[in-house]
């Protein structure tokens, strides 16, 4: 009769959830991918869930939790997941520890030895999360673990994945008896690779049995028929026999339930209207006038996009242009998990804190600053900004200050677009409006850098001399000229403008001339830094520079001369 009074003393609980939820919880087997739109609380919820039962399922278990960066699970990711835990009963400090050596008793229960606690969720029975933050793969490195989470998935580079999916291996004799044993938890909503995200994650769409997940369904409900029946004899008259039949009834079903789960996948892409009841339709509205009607279909109604028939107007991109280890972590290791990390210069591991800055300078409704660096034969963009109204200069100019305090060279080469320099001769120039504020704080006071001019009396630079330039600039075999590297997470706005800006190609006298597509600057002001064209125009203020230009323009040839005998 133990086991009868162990499903009497449990407790019962009430949720506010969405169908989707309630299928996970169902099915709940070796391998769960789900992508899902907005709204869906795929973190706090889904995640969290996950994390919870497969801890609980495997005591003393090594597991690990990939994302693309360790700073987007510091701030981003665990938060939301910690808010999950929190829901549910968990909380930091009493069943589990972040970054820092747990009691002497929750060491003893784990399976493996661990004697470096950094970037460590350490629960009370012994289980143990790796941070597994695909930009810094040393974090993984040596490591054996029994199941891997992921949230975000769609940020998460095919390979770096495909690299850190080796470390499941782990000891079958402890825990090869769960259904969880070697299995995966992804989590996103719809990635769209037109615009540089990653779809891994519809690999394991194949490997799901459409029958198998309709059995494990079927023993579900007929299990959880039994436990209500149980719950209702405990609450009732008690009939004693019937009780120990419907426990003897209980255990069987949970062994067939545990057995029809054991490596079956389940795959599912879920619209946000699976949660309608709780978003809401008013929502559902304002999410179509906001997002668009091609974002809408793809962000809430799950509709995976195809490629897009317009060119590229940066064709030559590709994703060697960007790295996705920009972050000092020797920096950024000093501060815990539940610290508030700052956000400064200090962060950026390729920034020469020695040496003077540049910076490509676009104004109007929305005011963007690329901040790079040359170094060598590379050429870094290192830090992108931006402000939209009500926000403008000052503000633009207080964040390069405040993030660049720590910087060492206060000097700064500012290069900008001709109409920065209009009414010049008024001093009402919005170059000249920028040096003064980074030169000048908000109080007048001198801040200590020099901001030098670069594109006084600089010639208008057309779309099509910029598509030809970026051509030879991003195909990088042009003599004298860097090789590109954009930080993909400092700089993510600008990384997203110039793989959504498409061209316009028109016949002007029969010869072909390729422009930018700027519609989309007319976008609502909140939409403009993530789908804009704006970034890339900072970007191009930048780097097309004279002694640049000058390497990638067709040399003259020399007229040929016929020279006979004197």
């Amino acid at each position: 009769m133990a086991k009868i009074r162990k499903v009497h003393n449990a407790t019962t609980e009430q949720r506010l959830t969405n169908k989707l939820k309630i299928v996970c919880d169902w099915i709940d087997c070796w391998r769960m991918v789900v992508v899902a739109g907005r709204g869906m609380a795929k973190s706090q919820e889904i995640q969290a869930e996950r994390t919870i039962g497969i801890v609980e399922d495997m005591p003393g278990a090594p597991l690990a939790f990939i994302c693309d960066t360790y700073v987007n699970f510091t701030t981003n990711i665990l938060p939301a997941v910690k808010v999950g835990w929190r829901r549910k009963g968990y909380h930091e400090g009493i069943h589990y520890v972040c970054n820092k050596r747990p009691p002497e008793e929750w060491l003893r229960k784990c399976a493996i030895i661990v004697d470096d606690f950094r970037h460590t969720i350490f629960w009370y029975n012994g289980a143990v999360i790796f941070n597994g933050s695909l930009d810094r793969p040393s974090l993984l490195a040596g490591k054996s673990v029994v199941h891997l989470f992921s949230d975000e998935a769609k940020y998460q580079p095919d390979k770096k994945v495909d690299n850190a999916f080796p470390i499941l291996r782990g000891d079958a004799t402890l825990f090869g008896h769960s259904v969880y044993f070697l299995g995966i938890t992804a989590t996103t909503d719809m990635p769209n690779v037109t615009e540089g995200e990653y779809d891994w994650v519809f690999r394991f769409a194949k490997d799901m049995n459409p029958d198998r997940i309709k059995i494990i369904l079927d023993a579900f409900e007929y299990l959880n028929s039994l436990r209500i029946k149980l719950y209702n004899e405990f609450h009732g008259k008690r009939n004693e026999s019937r009780i120990e039949k419907l426990v003897k009834d209980i255990e069987k079903w949970e062994e067939r339930l545990r057995k029809a789960r054991y490596e079956q996948t389940f795959f599912i892409n879920a619209s946000s209207l699976a949660n309608i009841q709780f978003l809401t339709v008013k929502y559902i509205k304002g999410l179509i006038k906001s997002l668009g009607i091609e974002d809408f279909l793809k962000s809430v109604l799950g509709m995976r996009p195809t490629l897009k028939r317009a060119l590229r107007f940066y064709t030559n991109l590709t994703e060697s242009h960007f790295y996705t280890d920009g972050y000092n972590y020797t920096f950024l290791d000093t501060f815990g998990y539940s610290e508030d990390i700052p956000d400064d210069c200090r962060s950026l591991k390729y920034l020469r804190r020695n040496e003077k800055l540049e910076a490509g300078l676009d104004v109007g409704n929305m005011k963007s600053l690329v901040i790079g660096q040359p170094q060598g034969g590379i050429y870094r963009c290192l830090k992108f900004m931006y402000t939209i109204p009500p926000f403008s200069f000052r503000e633009l100019a207080d964040n390069f200050l405040a993030y660049f305090r720590h910087h060492e060279r206060k000097e700064l080469d500012l290069y900008y677009d001709r109409a920065a320099n209009n009414y010049e001769s008024m001093k009402e120039d919005d170059a000249g409006r920028i040096k003064e504020m980074i030169e000048k704080d908000s109080d007048g006071n001198r801040t200590g850098w020099q901001v030098n001019l670069m594109s006084r009396k600089q010639p208008n630079i057309a779309q099509s001399a910029e598509y030809e330039f970026m051509l030879a600039l991003m195909k990088e075999e042009t003599p004298g000229l860097p090789a590109l590297r954009i930080d993909a997470a400092n700089c993510k706005e600008l990384k997203a403008s110039l793989e959504r800006t498409p061209a316009i190609v028109k016949y002007v006298r029969g010869k072909k001339v390729t422009s930018k597509d700027k519609r989309s600057e007319k976008l609502p002001i909140d939409r403009l830094p993530m789908e804009s064209s704006n970034p890339s125009d900072a970007f191009k203020y930048l780097l097309m520079r004279k002694d640049w230009l000058k390497l990638t323009k067709p040399k003259k040839s020399t007229p040929f001369v016929k020279v006979g005998r004197v």
